[in-house]
């Protein structure tokens, strides 16, 4: 049993660079970590819309200099897209933020959108 456990434990530390490697790149396609949202930048919901984009470049800014303060490869960008507070445009700014690339989607902001 302990022999077992011993051979289990060198290729656990044996592999895991490896693993942790491999992890990294399923993150997304490339080093850039797409990030769409669905805001309401224009009508009623402009002012939460327009607030909500510049907070996530902001956190896309900030996270960017994290990476590269630690020296690693990988980059968030931002997109959005306007969901006019209606439902079937927030399910059009969802295909379209997938068909462009995004990995990660946030939104929509209100139930409005959400139909």
């Amino acid at each position: 049993m302990r022999r077992h456990s011993f051979i289990l434990l060198f290729i656990a530390v044996f592999l895991a660079p490896f693993a942790h490697g491999q992890r990294h790149r399923a993150v997304g396609s490339g080093d850039t970590i797409v990030v769409g949202g669905l805001f309401s930048l224009t009508g009623e919901g402009a002012t939460l819309g327009n607030a909500s984009e510049a907070a996530l470049e902001l956190a896309a800014r900030d996270i960017n200099a994290e990476f590269a303060s630690l020296d690693l490869p990988y980059r968030v960008a931002t997109m959005a897209c306007d969901t006019k507070l209606v439902p079937a445009e927030a399910l059009r700014c969802t295909q379209s933020l997938h068909a462009a690339g995004a990995d990660i989607v946030i939104g929509p902001q209100t139930s409005a959108e959400a139909g």
